[in-house]
């Protein structure tokens, strides 16, 4: 302080405490270190949506620069519709009302769209009045991305897990279906195979019983005779089937007449389609009449066929049917036709032919007879032969069963012999002219078989020592010369490979 004369008389001071006006500047310049260093876009703008502050996370993300952003209003805002919501948000437009959450698509300055969420809070003044908006932006384009592959890989998971699900319904449906199936054929087989049997056991207990008329013997004898051919067939079919499943049936090579075949066919039929008045034409087409393959197969291929025709036809005709498909030199495709005007197949059962245990009607089979294996059997051998199967059929009009085959063409003059069953006349003629006078071993150790084999071989002039096993024919086979040995494969203490240990000398 000075008096009058300006001579320093003291000294006045005057302080303000300035601690809160520094703790409350340290405050703001640790909230704009925060707005600055936030990895999150932030927008401050006025009321009136005007924007007053970008950090430099949203230069960094949008590509502008400040002096292009400060002072733009709302309507520079990016108001892009979001592809996921269908909503639009934009900063500046929240409204008077609480926080906005919301995710939008924008712009970059480079014209490159991103995705952001935006959280845009409302600032609002002691009065309560909206001073300005504050906007917290998140680029979330990678994150929706990575969000779409795992729904897209969720749904697939799910669509492989129903397409897996719905499979293994429908493996458990046809397993369900064959196990069905199976039971019904072995029901069916039962009684397939106790038909015969009973016959058999109930006319033998009458041929025991003794009495009746020579011609009531004779023919009962015959029924016997048939059953037990029936029964027969019905066991060579399932050790066919099981035989081509396992692999181990071979087919043959060699030259054979078809007419032979198809005549064959037709006269093994020709009794019981007599017996229903129905005519069995042939046509062989332009197929050459000598053929190379396997005519026993051939043939059994065209009797499960032909059987099911006759069998299913109660009035009109079968067809059997030849036509040449396909030649190149001496490789020849021949298609197999047997048709009927029988009682004809609806078209649901169709899919069930040709599968062993299955078969088209079990009512009408059970009515008409049969095992059911005959489709099967000959699905099989036809694709051994290189062929494939197939049916049409119409209820009520008649069906067409067909089998292709690759032949060769065959020399002419080949064996032409189409014998199938056991024909005991022709076996007995053919022992007398080749072994007259022989000494024969038989190897059986059913004892009922060895006295069947037997009596037919004494009738014929044959000397016959017995064995009830392998062992037992093996020390005779050593110790006499037998002119042939007839040598059952299945018998106790050593099988009928005891063949081996007599071809082979001892020590």
């Amino acid at each position: 302080m000075f008096d009058a004369n300006q001579t320093l008389i003291g000294v006045l001071g005057v302080g303000r405490d300035i601690t809160r006006a520094r703790q409350s500047e340290m405050e703001v310049r640790k909230l704009a270190r925060v707005l600055e260093q936030s990895p999150e876009s932030i927008i401050i703008t006025d009321a009136e949506a005007r924007i007053e502050y970008v950090n430099d996370a949203f230069l960094d993300t949008t590509g502008y620069r400040r002096d292009e952003v400060i002072g733009r209003n709302r309507a520079w805002c990016n108001q892009r519709q979001d592809p996921a919501r269908k909503t639009y948000v934009a900063m500046g437009c929240a409204g008077p009302g609480p926080t906005v959450e919301e995710a939008s698509l924008n712009r970059r300055r480079d014209g490159s769209e991103y995705i952001e969420f935006a959280i845009i809070t409302p600032l609002r003044q002691p009065d309560g009045a909206i001073s300005h908006y504050v906007a917290v932006k998140e680029d979330i384009t990678e994150k929706k991305r990575l969000g779409q592959e795992l729904d897209a890989h969720r749904h697939h998971l799910e669509e492989l897990v129903e397409q897996r699900t719905a499979e293994l319904n429908e493996a458990r449906t046809r397993a369900d279906a064959a196990s069905e199936a199976k039971s019904a054929f072995l029901a069916n087989m039962s009684h397939e195979i106790r038909t015969p049997l009973n016959a058999i056991i109930g006319l033998s207990h009458l041929l025991l019983r003794g009495g009746g008329a020579a011609e009531t013997l004779a023919a009962r004898l015959g029924k016997i005779d048939r059953a037990a051919r029936h029964l027969l067939a019905i066991v060579t079919d399932i050790l066919d089937l099981s035989k081509i499943d396992d692999g181990r049936m071979q087919l043959e090579f060699t030259d054979f007449h078809l007419s032979v075949i198809l005549d064959n066919v037709a006269s093994i039929l020709g009794q019981a389609a007599q017996d229903k008045s129905l005519t069995i034409s042939i046509d062989r087409d332009k197929v050459p009449l000598w053929l190379r393959g396997d005519p026993t197969r051939l043939r059994q291929a065209l009797l499960n066929y032909a059987g099911n025709a006759v069998k299913f036809t109660e009035k009109g005709s079968v067809a059997l049917r030849a036509r040449l498909i396909e030649h190149q030199g001496d490789e020849l495709l021949v298609r197999f036709e047997v048709a009927d005007t029988g009682i004809g197949i609806a078209p649901d059962q169709m899919a069930r032919l040709f599968q062993p245990f299955e078969q088209g009607d079990a009512s009408i089979t059970r009515k008409q007879g049969g095992t059911g294996l005959g489709l099967a059997i000959t699905r099989r051998l036809a694709k051994l032969m290189g062929g494939e199967v197939g049916a049409d059929s119409m209820p009520g009009v008649g069906s067409t069963f067909w089998f292709t085959a690759h032949l060769q063409r065959g020399r002419a003059g080949a064996s032409t012999d189409a014998a199938t069953a056991v024909d005991f006349g022709k076996a007995e003629t053919l022992l007398r002219e080749s072994f007259a006078g022989a000494r024969l071993l038989l190897a059986e150790d059913n004892a009922i078989n060895r006295e069947v084999a037997l009596d037919l071989l004494h009738g014929v002039g044959l000397t016959v020592d017995t064995a009830a096993d392998g062992r037992e024919a093996v020390d005779k086979a050593r110790a006499t010369a037998y002119d042939l040995i007839l040598m059952d494969m299945q018998m106790p203490n050593m099988d009928g490979l005891a063949t081996r240990a007599i071809r082979v000398p001892p020590g």
